[in-house]
């Protein structure tokens, strides 16, 4: 009992802290409802500093305010608090001109945030969503505002094929393809996504948080990384213990680097930013 008060009482002053410290410009939003609030309500009220405007997200749980607040209060996937945004912003801006539309691909959306997140900081883009779980994609409908063409609910993969999706745990956020999962689930590859809209769009950025199944999705057909200006992804070697886990991954980016593509190497909350140095140009 005494534990669980302690902790309301330290998120409550969290986030009242959290709300000042986000007026600093670095920051892109600013979370209006405290934790406690929106716990009752079940939703989060959210101020976009950049757009001048107001809008919600909503909650199910206690895992999906962490998401919002991983990704609304901490900014996670800020990238304007790098010195290297200026010149981010400088190409994504140089696709406008080009008449080109630059797509975002969220692999691993879940209830929607990290969409919602770079579809604010990045306006008129496209953007992929690609979730295994149907419950947290039809809850995402209500965090977002993407075309529902583009909600995918399947698996990203190396390959397409049929997989075992685990959504048993009590943690939204944690549900992963393994071989004793309780749900049957067809993947997708991104190189079939970009087939179907590579005369769209100009891939900008993607985002993979896949709970471990990046060691499946960088075992092979990894070619569709030169196309992309920015890389984010979390690893989960802290989760898998002594399966090296991240291998595929950092010998997939090694292999695609040559004199003409290479990355710089940025570190964001538990995400790792890998941002194509021709940015730099």
């Amino acid at each position: 009992m005494f534990k669980n008060l302690f902790k309301t009482i330290y998120y409550f002053l969290f986030d009242i802290l959290a709300f000042f410290r986000n007026f600093d410009r670095k920051y892109n939003f600013i979370v209006i409802t405290p934790r406690l609030l929106s716990k009752i309500i079940k939703k989060t009220f959210i101020f976009d500093k950049t757009n001048k405007n107001f809008f919600v997200q909503h909650v199910r749980n206690d895992f999906d305010l962490i998401t919002i607040n991983e990704i609304f209060v901490e900014e996670n996937y800020n990238l304007k608090k790098f010195k290297i945004w200026e010149k981010i912003s400088k190409r994504y801006n140089s696709y406008f001109k080009e008449n080109i539309k630059p797509l975002i691909i969220d692999c691993g959306s879940n209830i929607g945030s990290s969409s919602e997140y770079f579809k604010r900081c990045f306006v008129n883009v496209e953007l992929v969503m690609i979730e295994p779980d149907k419950n947290n994609l039809e809850f995402s409908k209500k965090n977002t505002s993407i075309n529902e063409k583009f909600l995918i609910n399947k698996a990203i993969s190396s390959e397409e094929k049929l997989l075992k999706f685990s959504n048993t745990s009590n943690d939204n956020r944690a549900y992963k393809i393994e071989n004793d999962g309780n749900v049957n689930i067809e993947s997708i590859t991104i190189e079939n996504i970009l087939n179907i809209k590579k005369n769209e769009f100009k891939p900008f950025l993607i985002k993979i948080d896949i709970e471990g199944f990046e060691k499946d999705l960088f075992m092979k057909n990894t070619q569709w990384m030169k196309y992309f200006d920015i890389i984010i992804i979390e690893l989960h070697d802290w989760m898998l213990p002594g399966s090296n886990n991240s291998y595929n991954f950092i010998k997939s980016i090694n292999e695609i680097s040559t004199n003409n593509i290479n990355f710089d190497i940025l570190i964001s909350g538990e995400n790792l930013v890998f941002i194509k140095n021709d940015v730099n140009k």
